[in-house]
C-alpha cells in the first residue's frame, strides 16, 4: 500500500484512537446534541 505521507504505522495509531470514539457515539446514537455553540454544530 501507498499513502504518500502516511505511513501504515501512524495510520494504525489514528484508527486504534478511534475506536472508543466509535464505540461512544454507536452507544449514545439516540441522545440529542445538547450543545449551543456554532461552531461546534
Amino acid at each position: 500500500m501507498h499513502f504518500g505521507w502516511l505511513n501504515l504505522t501512524g495510520f494504525m495509531i489514528v484508527v486504534l484512537m478511534m475506536i472508543p470514539n466509535t464505540v461512544y457515539a454507536l452507544r449514545n446514537r439516540h441522545m440529542a446534541n445538547e450543545c449551543t455553540s456554532k461552531p461546534m454544530r
